[in-house]
């Protein structure tokens, strides 16, 4: 396992159809089932999946979700690399999980219907940010 397998995973989601709440690697994912498939092996563990909805504040879930994995929380300032996960806020009250590979930032783009790649920075306010520690 590491943050390069991470990204791996991430981009072998590219075109999987968009489906709010998807958990099935290749046939559909939201955001959180995207971030799920690139964890892999990690997020097959006793933790409970994330439970939200489309609008609604549910940082402290996310949060407590990856502080049980081993992960740990960006400092302001840092530069992003391959396999970190990002938590940022693309309209109030809207919360949404990517994945940096390649470059660039993978995600589940709703109103495209699938899984994309973005090689630049949507501009979106960044809520957390965290990054793969190891095994």
């Amino acid at each position: 396992m590491s943050a390069n397998s991470i990204a791996a995973r991430a981009m072998t989601q590219l075109g999987t159809p968009f489906r709010m709440r998807g958990r099935t690697p290749g046939i559909a994912l939201d955001c959180i089932g995207l971030a799920l498939a690139a964890l892999g092996p990690l997020a097959k563990t006793n933790l409970p999946c994330p439970n939200y909805a489309m609008r609604g504040d549910y940082r402290s879930i996310v949060c407590s979700y990856f502080a049980e994995l081993p992960f740990r929380a960006l400092a302001e300032g840092e530069a992003a690399c391959d396999g970190d996960i990002l938590l940022a806020s693309p309209a109030p009250s809207q919360l949404h999980l990517l994945v940096r590979a390649n470059g660039g930032w993978v995600h589940a783009h709703a109103g495209l219907g699938r899984i994309v790649f973005t090689p630049e920075w949507p501009n979106w306010p960044i809520l957390h940010r965290w990054r793969f520690t190891g095994d």
